[in-house]
């Protein structure tokens, strides 16, 4: 049989199906099968409930408690990000010696795992020999060590550290966006008088409002699914207080066992995701 162009195509995409299927579509086909089921693995059995889980869920105060923890970090790392971004891409923007070396530098926050991340910044805000106690000490701007990942800041913390590691890929698509914007527009909003904020509104905005958009559903998916910096950094705690839903995942499969109803939340958070990112669309829609 001939080797067509499209048969060697289809040889070559078999493997990539194959693979998908096996880490993709057959664990998500199998947790959501699951989140209908009461699995008790100690008995063996895989009981179905139907829709009991999710009810459950929604009279859990703990997956309630954790649901506003999840929202309160995801409004905070997403912001903390963009703007950071958007601080990044405006700096890269601009002709200076060295911005190439710049450009590559300010990747490496998102090239390296999200482990290193979490090692580095829970040594940073250490009370007894983190260094930016030893900063502020320093400068006198306090008089003791802080505990920054008390109850009170541990939370916002956590967006630090998580949007310190997201921004640059997220300032990556801003620069992209920013450079499509003609010159000739920024030197008549500047004869006009325009000033920053004025520039902002009526000459940057409605050219990257877009790529604001991809920017904002990449990163608020990719923060309702961080687990990594919360769960090295502070476990959940102290108590449960930065427990994201994430991690109550986490908790209700690998320490109860309760694979059924832990299977329940992941398609809880998934809906969250989904609905967060179809609203972004539709406010955006409504205002173009």
């Amino acid at each position: 049989m001939k080797l067509t162009d499209a048969r060697f195509a289809y040889l070559l995409l078999i493997p990539i199906l194959v693979a998908n299927f096996l880490i993709i579509i057959y664990p998500l086909a199998t947790s959501f099968v699951n989140s209908f089921l009461d699995i008790n693995i100690y008995k063996g059995t895989a009981d179905f409930v139907g829709l009991d889980n999710y009810i459950r869920l929604l009279g859990d105060s703990t997956v309630l408690k954790s649901t506003l923890i999840t929202f309160r970090f995801a409004i905070e790392g997403v912001l903390l990000a963009i703007v950071l971004a958007f601080g990044i891409a405006l700096l890269l923007n601009e002709e200076f010696y060295g911005r190439t070396f710049l450009r590559v530098a300010v990747i490496l926050p998102w090239a390296i795992s999200e482990y290193s991340v979490a090692a580095m910044w829970k040594n940073i805000l250490v009370q007894s020999y983190g260094p930016l106690n030893g900063f502020l000490y320093q400068v006198g701007l306090i008089q003791k060590h802080l505990t920054f990942l008390s109850p009170g800041h541990a939370l916002d913390w956590l967006a630090v550290a998580w949007a310190w590691h997201w921004a640059p890929i997220g300032a990556f698509f801003l620069l992209a966006s920013l450079q499509t914007i003609p010159q000739p527009l920024y030197s008549a909003a500047r004869m006009d008088g325009a000033g920053v904020i004025r520039r902002f509104t009526k000459v940057i905005f409605p050219h990257m409002k877009y790529a604001f958009l991809i920017v904002t559903v990449f990163l608020t998916l990719e923060v309702l699914r961080a687990f990594d910096i919360l769960y090295i950094m502070t476990g959940g705690g102290p108590g449960d207080i930065t427990k994201v839903l994430t991690l109550r995942i986490y908790e209700y499969y690998f320490e109860y066992s309760l694979y059924s109803y832990a299977s329940a939340i992941s398609y809880y958070l998934i809906l969250i995701a989904f609905v967060v990112a179809t609203v972004y669309f539709l406010i955006l829609n409504k205002k173009s």
